[in-house]
């Protein structure tokens, strides 16, 4: 039987394409294996460093094809989809350029939690990102068979399910002539199972009271939702294109605390050093995300991906804002858990050691945020829900409990 390895560099996004190619090789009678000589490497190529670490990856199995350690190189992902000629080029060696687009069976390389992936493309046109020309304009899945897919994953033994897309709440758009995504959710929200549902990359136009009254009468919605506001200053968005601009993010984070004040966790993505970002532009990004106690910050320093006719940031000033912002972020996300230490909270746990459960609050997604630990005292089920009482932080801003 001919043995395959993947290589996974890329987000969700792209791991749901990976699980897709990986089921579709098992059923043509492959076998999944670290050490196949049939080699698929899943790409990101959204900006510079994730091409080039791409390149190393290819280059790297490349190499072990010439040294006859490997038979067969095939390359999926954003890569080829941004760069097909120039890699086939600079790589003659590679076998196959894989479409993602896989009908066959899914292999889960996750534990106790799924992404759905509800549409692919995008139909923002934000001045910084190339997606939708990697990707193409938003292509929603049908409503009927989202829901036949959360309830196949609930059979399956997932408890949480994380909704992913690339403009979350632009979903339905191109299928039902306006955005359907508030009743996928109230959709997905009727199963009648115990679960977590998690929402993740919602363009903050899209954040409105009606959502968050969604999210309150639920008992499965986490209170936790990732908002890529990408900055607070009008003159930055406006470059940057952002539907809806500052008023919108100022709105969706004003609707959010004003319901659930610090019960409710905001991850966020924010570029640092966007062309023509000034001390002011940069002291009222300091201020925002302050002020609205954004708990989970992932940070970028501006890469030009495309060719904006703006002064842009020297590298010097951007390296420095980004520290600062790290800081900042450090120390939101340390209070933000430092607040949970002697609370009883609900936690998935997924994963038993010879010592302790591992698992995350509802405050935390997986791989990106954090973890709580538990002693183990007694035998439970895995994936499960426990309540545990949190004890104390480590020094990595990790919680550990004890089970109630």
């Amino acid at each position: 039987m001919k043995k395959f390895k993947i290589v996974f560099l890329g987000c969700p996004k792209n791991l749901v394409d990976t699980e897709y190619l990986i089921g579709s090789l098992i059923k043509k009678g492959f076998e999944y294996s670290n050490e196949g000589e049939y080699v698929f490497i899943q790409t990101c190529a959204f900006i510079k460093d994730a091409i080039n670490e791409s390149y190393k990856v290819i280059k790297k199995y490349v190499e072990k094809k010439k040294r006859g350690e490997i038979k067969f190189i095939g390359v999926g992902g954003c890569l080829p989809l941004r760069l097909k000629n120039k890699i086939l080029e600079d790589f003659p060696e590679i076998d196959l350029i894989i479409k993602n687009e896989f009908s066959f069976s899914r292999f889960f390389l996750t534990k106790g939690f799924a992404y759905l992936k509800i549409s692919e493309g995008c139909n923002e046109r934000c001045s910084f990102c190339l997606i939708p020309f990697i990707r193409g304009n938003l292509k929603s899945k049908r409503i009927e068979d989202i829901i036949k897919e959360v309830e196949l994953l609930l059979d399956l033994g997932f408890k949480e399910i994380i909704i992913i897309s690339q403009s979350t709440g632009q979903y339905g758009i191109d299928i039902y002539k306006r955005p359907y995504f508030k009743n996928l959710l109230k959709e997905i929200d009727k199963i009648n199972k115990d679960f977590w549902i998690r929402i993740m990359y919602m363009h903050p136009a899209d954040v409105d009271e009606e959502l968050v009254e969604i999210i309150k009468n639920s008992n499965k919605i986490v209170k936790y939702m990732d908002i890529p506001i990408q900055h607070f200053s009008s003159n930055v968005l406006k470059n940057m294109r952002r539907r809806g601009g500052k008023e919108k993010v100022l709105n969706s984070l004003e609707i959010i605390r004003r319901e659930f004040g610090d019960n409710f966790f905001i991850r966020s993505e924010i570029i640092v050093g966007f062309p023509g970002e000034n001390d002011r532009d940069f002291e009222e990004l300091l201020r925002g995300i302050e002020y609205y106690k954004i708990n989970r910050i992932a940070i970028f320093k501006y890469s030009d991906e495309k060719k904006i006719n703006i002064k842009k940031v020297p590298k010097k000033i951007i390296d420095q804002r980004f520290l600062e912002i790290e800081k900042l972020a450090r120390k939101l996300m340390k209070e933000s858990q430092s607040k949970l230490v002697e609370n009883k909270l609900r936690c998935l746990i997924i994963e038993e050691n010879k010592n302790f459960y591992k698992g995350r609050t509802e405050f935390d997604a997986p791989e990106i945020d954090f973890e709580v630990y538990a002693k183990k005292s007694l035998k439970i089920e895995i994936p499960g829900f426990y309540t545990l009482k949190i004890k104390n932080m480590k020094k990595n801003f990790d919680l550990e409990g004890e089970i109630c």
